[in-house]
């Protein structure tokens, strides 16, 4: 068998640029309005729960929120478990802002206090608490 007969294929450049990892790893959670979503898994629906807070903190938050799920420190199943208690911890115990008496109130709830490990690491790195 003879080499000679094979044809070498050449990629053009926009085969090889259409193909090019990006940049910037690409996210699987993204925040829609008030709804935090991990692409194809889960969702979260934040509305009602960030009703009551100041405007300010509320972008505050979302951000936030989105940073820390970035950081990856969690697996995905996590992440949803925590801003689901916090998201119902609101809804139950309305607050204008993260402060002592909301969390003494969430903290009654054995789902919230469940997923205190990645909630307190969310509040104390993530988000102003007040």
């Amino acid at each position: 068998m003879r080499i000679d007969n094979i044809a070498l294929l050449t990629a053009t450049d926009a085969e090889l640029r259409r193909t090019k990892r990006p940049s910037e790893a690409v996210s699987d959670f993204l925040r829609d309005k008030d709804i935090l979503r991990c692409v194809g898994s889960w969702s979260v629906n934040m509305e009602t729960a960030l009703s009551g807070i100041t405007p300010t903190l509320k972008l505050s938050f979302k951000n936030a929120a989105i940073n820390f799920i970035d950081n990856g420190d969690y697996s995905p199943s996590v992440y949803q478990q925590c801003f689901s208690s916090i998201g119902n911890s609101l809804k139950q115990y309305a607050s204008e802002c993260f402060d002592d008496s909301w969390l003494a109130k969430a903290i009654e709830s054995p789902v919230f206090r469940r997923n205190i490990g990645p909630i307190r690491h969310f509040l104390f790195t993530g988000v102003a608490l007040s």
